[in-house]
Protein backbone atom coordinates (compact mmCIF):
# COMPACT_ATOMS: atom_id res chain seq x y z
CA UNK A 1 0.00 0.00 0.00
CA UNK A 2 2.46 2.43 0.61
CA UNK A 3 4.61 2.44 -2.23
CA UNK A 4 1.15 2.40 -4.33
CA UNK A 5 -0.25 5.53 -2.50
CA UNK A 6 2.51 8.81 -3.66
CA UNK A 7 0.20 10.21 -6.39
CA UNK A 8 2.92 11.91 -8.92
CA UNK A 9 2.04 15.25 -9.69
CA UNK A 10 2.38 18.43 -12.21
CA UNK A 11 1.02 21.23 -10.38
CA UNK A 12 2.28 21.49 -6.81
CA UNK A 13 1.26 24.99 -5.72
CA UNK A 14 -2.14 23.89 -4.46
CA UNK A 15 -0.44 21.42 -1.49
CA UNK A 16 2.02 22.44 1.16
CA UNK A 17 5.49 21.05 0.94
CA UNK A 18 7.70 18.65 4.23
CA UNK A 19 9.75 21.56 3.24
CA UNK A 20 7.31 24.07 4.15
CA UNK A 21 6.57 22.33 7.37
CA UNK A 22 10.29 21.73 8.27
CA UNK A 23 10.80 25.48 7.77
CA UNK A 24 8.39 27.00 9.53
CA UNK A 25 8.48 24.44 12.75
CA UNK A 26 12.08 24.91 13.07
CA UNK A 27 11.87 28.47 12.73
CA UNK A 28 9.16 28.76 14.98
CA UNK A 29 11.05 26.25 17.83
CA UNK A 30 14.07 28.53 17.50
CA UNK A 31 12.25 32.11 18.14
CA UNK A 32 9.84 31.13 20.93
CA UNK A 33 13.20 28.96 22.26
CA UNK A 34 10.95 26.92 24.66
CA UNK A 35 12.73 23.71 23.01
CA UNK A 36 15.66 23.47 25.19
CA UNK A 37 19.57 23.04 23.88
CA UNK A 38 19.06 19.36 23.13
CA UNK A 39 16.30 20.00 20.69
CA UNK A 40 17.93 22.51 19.35
CA UNK A 41 21.00 20.82 18.80
CA UNK A 42 18.36 18.06 16.72
CA UNK A 43 16.58 20.91 14.75
CA UNK A 44 20.23 21.61 13.53
CA UNK A 45 20.93 17.68 12.54
CA UNK A 46 17.64 17.46 10.55
CA UNK A 47 17.69 20.14 8.93
CA UNK A 48 21.64 19.20 7.55
CA UNK A 49 19.57 15.73 7.01
CA UNK A 50 16.53 17.15 5.37
CA UNK A 51 18.81 19.11 2.83
CA UNK A 52 20.40 15.04 2.10
CA UNK A 53 17.17 13.88 1.65
CA UNK A 54 15.74 16.51 -0.84
CA UNK A 55 18.74 16.62 -2.74
CA UNK A 56 19.15 12.97 -3.22
CA UNK A 57 15.67 11.80 -3.46
CA UNK A 58 13.79 13.50 -6.47
CA UNK A 59 10.71 11.72 -6.70
CA UNK A 60 8.51 14.70 -5.19
CA UNK A 61 4.84 13.31 -4.84
CA UNK A 62 1.52 13.92 -3.16
CA UNK A 63 2.09 12.02 -0.46
CA UNK A 64 -0.67 11.04 2.41
CA UNK A 65 1.23 12.71 4.97
CA UNK A 66 -0.09 10.99 8.00
CA UNK A 67 -0.12 7.21 7.04
CA UNK A 68 0.27 4.94 9.97
CA UNK A 69 -1.17 1.94 11.76
CA UNK A 70 -4.60 3.75 12.84
CA UNK A 71 -5.17 5.57 9.66
CA UNK A 72 -5.08 2.21 7.50
CA UNK A 73 -8.14 0.48 7.23
CA UNK A 74 -9.29 -3.17 5.68
CA UNK A 75 -13.05 -2.76 4.05
CA UNK A 76 -15.54 -5.68 3.50
CA UNK A 77 -13.58 -7.18 0.60
CA UNK A 78 -9.96 -7.40 2.58
CA UNK A 79 -8.56 -4.27 0.47
CA UNK A 80 -6.90 -2.27 2.70
CA UNK A 81 -7.60 1.76 2.21
CA UNK A 82 -5.90 4.54 4.03
CA UNK A 83 -7.87 7.10 5.59
CA UNK A 84 -7.32 10.70 6.94
CA UNK A 85 -4.74 12.33 4.60
CA UNK A 86 -2.98 15.23 5.10
CA UNK A 87 -2.00 15.87 1.71
CA UNK A 88 2.04 17.12 1.74
CA UNK A 89 4.40 17.31 -1.40
CA UNK A 90 7.72 15.59 -0.50
CA UNK A 91 10.35 13.02 -1.48
CA UNK A 92 8.39 9.48 -1.44
CA UNK A 93 10.49 8.28 1.10
CA UNK A 94 9.19 10.37 3.52
CA UNK A 95 5.92 8.63 3.81
CA UNK A 96 6.99 5.64 5.70
CA UNK A 97 8.29 8.04 8.63
CA UNK A 98 4.72 8.78 10.53
CA UNK A 99 4.23 4.56 9.94
CA UNK A 100 8.06 3.99 11.84
CA UNK A 101 7.67 7.56 14.55
CA UNK A 102 4.70 5.65 15.76
CA UNK A 103 5.00 2.08 15.94
CA UNK A 104 8.16 2.83 17.63
CA UNK A 105 6.54 4.40 20.43
CA UNK A 106 5.56 0.89 21.13
CA UNK A 107 8.58 -0.77 21.34
CA UNK A 108 10.12 -1.24 24.63
CA UNK A 109 13.24 1.16 25.15
CA UNK A 110 15.93 -2.03 24.62
CA UNK A 111 14.41 -3.41 21.42
CA UNK A 112 13.96 -0.03 20.03
CA UNK A 113 17.24 -0.27 17.36
CA UNK A 114 16.15 -3.57 16.52
CA UNK A 115 12.71 -2.85 15.70
CA UNK A 116 14.44 0.70 13.55
CA UNK A 117 16.12 -1.46 11.59
CA UNK A 118 13.53 -3.93 10.87
CA UNK A 119 11.17 -1.41 9.78
CA UNK A 120 13.96 0.77 7.64
CA UNK A 121 14.67 -2.64 5.70
CA UNK A 122 11.56 -3.30 4.92
CA UNK A 123 10.41 -0.01 4.16
CA UNK A 124 13.73 0.29 1.93
CA UNK A 125 13.16 -2.65 0.11
CA UNK A 126 9.65 -1.59 -0.43
CA UNK A 127 10.11 1.88 -1.77
CA UNK A 128 13.32 0.75 -3.54
CA UNK A 129 15.49 3.04 -1.83
CA UNK A 130 18.58 2.93 0.79
CA UNK A 131 17.87 2.06 4.45
CA UNK A 132 19.76 5.34 5.56
CA UNK A 133 16.89 7.42 3.15
CA UNK A 134 14.37 6.01 4.89
CA UNK A 135 16.11 6.01 8.63
CA UNK A 136 16.99 9.95 8.19
CA UNK A 137 13.37 10.58 7.15
CA UNK A 138 12.12 8.77 10.43
CA UNK A 139 14.73 10.99 11.94
CA UNK A 140 13.60 14.42 10.37
CA UNK A 141 9.90 13.57 11.07
CA UNK A 142 10.51 13.23 14.70
CA UNK A 143 12.20 16.36 15.31
CA UNK A 144 9.29 18.26 13.39
CA UNK A 145 7.06 16.31 15.30
CA UNK A 146 8.12 17.22 18.51
CA UNK A 147 8.70 21.31 17.84
CA UNK A 148 4.35 21.06 16.53
CA UNK A 149 4.02 19.15 20.02
CA UNK A 150 5.53 22.61 21.74
CA UNK A 151 3.62 24.38 19.08
CA UNK A 152 0.51 23.03 20.89
CA UNK A 153 1.78 23.07 23.97
CA UNK A 154 1.14 19.38 24.57
CA UNK A 155 4.49 19.00 26.48
CA UNK A 156 3.77 15.58 28.30
CA UNK A 157 6.23 12.57 28.81
CA UNK A 158 5.79 11.38 25.56
CA UNK A 159 7.49 14.33 24.21
CA UNK A 160 10.11 14.19 26.19
CA UNK A 161 10.76 10.47 25.81
CA UNK A 162 10.42 10.97 21.66
CA UNK A 163 13.18 13.97 22.53
CA UNK A 164 15.68 10.66 23.93
CA UNK A 165 14.49 9.12 21.19
CA UNK A 166 15.94 11.42 18.76
CA UNK A 167 19.47 10.29 19.65
CA UNK A 168 18.43 6.55 18.71
CA UNK A 169 17.39 7.70 15.50
CA UNK A 170 20.23 10.19 14.86
CA UNK A 171 22.97 7.42 15.55
CA UNK A 172 21.07 4.93 13.44
CA UNK A 173 21.29 7.17 10.46
CA UNK A 174 24.63 8.28 10.87
CA UNK A 175 25.94 4.90 11.11
CA UNK A 176 24.51 3.71 7.85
Amino acid sequence: MISRLPIFIEDTDEFPTYAQWVERAFKRAREENKIGEKMLYYIGEAEIIFKEIEASDKRKVLLHGDLHHENILQDKNGSWKAIDPKGVIGPMSMEAARFIENEFSFVAPGQRLASLDKMTTIFSEKLETSKRMIAACAFVLMVLSICWCFEDYSQNEEVYEAIKDCQVYLDYVQQL
